[in-house]
């Protein structure tokens, strides 16, 4: 339905330099290292070779896929390895085909410039640990500062012997399945203390890149901070399946009940959850619809008359006869929408009957601070005011309607919801993206297309925690609860001093 890019905009700007597929913070480190030892390599065996995307994107993707095979054979429970799937079978070979498993016809990874090409190469560039290609370089290059320095420090976790055997299986294109265990060092999820420890610190504690309007931003740490801040006040509670939707949610309730904190940070999160909750809201009128439906075309005055019987019914048992009866505080905000949330495709209309009563409350509490979150989301800083930006989807749905019906209110909403999702599908199929549509309707009859999920956003967050677990700030005890380590309170003592 397209509402969700005023979500993404935000998250890429409170945590730049992580994504939602950059999973371990020593990658990093691995591919600085790796273009610098790629490079050298070749440079001593053919200068015209060391300068050759081509070759270089060949060991690349070799590389890769041995990297899977090491952290499989060595740490077969560990996440966040990409390409794992692959190297759990690739690994039962006695002798690993990296050249077959990188290059043939089922490889490991089908984008052609690997892992590296898909998911690393955009951030490592924004973090200005790598080089583009330019005129005088066909390869990417590991830059001079914090990349050449990180390169060299994650090469010191080799042995002499180890490097050898990562070299060899790369450039032969075969490894014997024994030799994995020499390659324990390329752990993932095991730091090293010393410098690569503290590079990581400095990288990912440093300024964001220059904001034209205010300079310097520190919005990826103070988001890391807050992140940090939260666990600390939540010992045994928080666990890797609701550390961030605790933290969204935490910062989103302490804002309305103490009005939105006029800082960029806090209320960026504020205003990301709060886009959350009234696109999950929306888009639930969409679902509500595509879950009644069949392969078989079907009058559409018929599904909306099943819908209308049905909220009908829910709310005279409910005693509701029009919105404004509804009279919900904000403390029952996130009641409502777990509630919707949870519900099962044969809960369709009662899906839609939550979700009206969720964007009422929502408009109803946050109108007050509508003008706020206007100013801010189009201040100097920053453009959030995008496609499914909550005040305005609200104030587009709601406004006016207080004094209808349920019914009235869900019909409305459900028709600029079928006109928002076919207008999103037409737009996508323009730009070739193929036949996108959900359900089609033509002279009034509406049959399913294709049937999808209702999922959020996803804010980094996730992969946020996984970094400053990597790198010690906090780590979990043995019921896997996380706390903030000695190392991580000293970090936030010096960042709030220096805030």
């Amino acid at each position: 339905m397209a509402v969700q890019n005023s979500s993404v905009v935000i998250y890429t700007e409170m945590v730049q330099g992580i994504t939602n597929v950059t999973t371990r913070v020593r990658y990093n480190g691995f591919y600085c290292w790796l273009l610098n030892f790629i490079s050298k390599r070749l440079f001593n065996l053919d200068k015209k070779k060391a300068n050759s995307k081509e070759y270089q994107i060949r060991y690349l993707r070799r590389a890769e896929l041995l990297l899977a095979d090491a952290m499989v054979f060595n740490f077969a429970d560990v996440t966040g390895v990409n390409g794992s799937l692959f190297a759990k079978h690739h690994i039962e070979s006695e002798v690993l085909d990296l050249k077959n498993g990188a290059e043939g016809k089922n490889t490991y990874w089908r984008n052609s410039m690997g892992i590296f090409g898909q998911y690393y190469v955009g951030v490592l560039l924004h973090l200005g640990l790598i080089c583009s290609p330019d005129e005088n370089h066909q390869t990417y290059r590991t830059a001079a500062g914090f990349g050449e320095k990180l390169a060299d420090a994650y090469g010191k976790a080799f042995s002499k012997e180890a490097e050898e055997i990562f070299w060899n299986g790369i450039y032969n294109g075969k490894l014997r399945s024994d030799d994995l265990a020499q390659l324990k060092c390329m752990a993932l999820h095991i730091l090293p203390d010393g410098q690569e420890k503290e590079l990581y610190r400095e990288i990912f504690s440093a300024k964001d890149s220059i904001n034209i309007i205010s300079g310097e931003t520190f919005y990826r740490r103070e988001s890391i901070c807050r992140m940090m801040d939260y666990i600390s006040e939540h010992p045994d509670k928080l666990t890797n399946k609701n550390i961030v939707s605790g933290f969204l949610e935490d910062n989103f309730l302490f804002g309305l009940e103490k009005n939105p904190e006029v800082s960029n940070v806090p209320l960026s999160w504020f205003l990301y959850e709060l886009d959350e909750l009234a696109h999950t809201a929306y888009e639930s009128f969409h679902y509500g619809i595509l879950w009644l439906l069949t392969k078989d075309p079907q009058p559409l005055n018929r599904i909306l008359s099943e819908i209308r019987e049905g909220i009908e019914e829910l709310a005279q048992k409910n005693d509701v006869t029009k919105l404004s009866d509804l009279n919900v505080g904000k403390n029952n905000i996130y009641n409502i929408y777990h509630r919707m949330f949870a519900r099962k495709k044969r809960k369709s209309i009662e899906r839609i009957y939550d979700a009206a009563i969720l964007l009422m409350t929502l408009y109803g509490c946050l109108n007050p601070f509508f003008v706020l979150l206007d100013d801010f989301s189009c201040s100097g800083d920053f453009n959030y005011r995008r496609p499914g930006y909550a005040p305005d989807l609200l104030r587009r749905l709601v406004d006016g309607h207080s004094n209808d019906s349920i019914w009235k209110f869900v019909e409305f909403v459900l028709y600029q919801a079928i006109n928002d999702h076919t207008q999103s599908s037409y737009s996508k199929s323009v730009i070739g993206q193929g036949l996108v549509n959900n359900y089609l309707i033509e002279d009034d009859m509406i049959w399913l297309e294709r049937e999808t999920t209702p999922i959020r956003t996803s804010p980094r967050l996730g992969n946020v925690v996984s970094y400053i677990e990597d790198m010690g700030w906090i780590a979990r005890n043995q019921s896997g609860y996380y706390f903030i380590t000695q190392e991580g309170r000293k970090l936030l003592e010096k960042y709030d001093e220096l805030s």
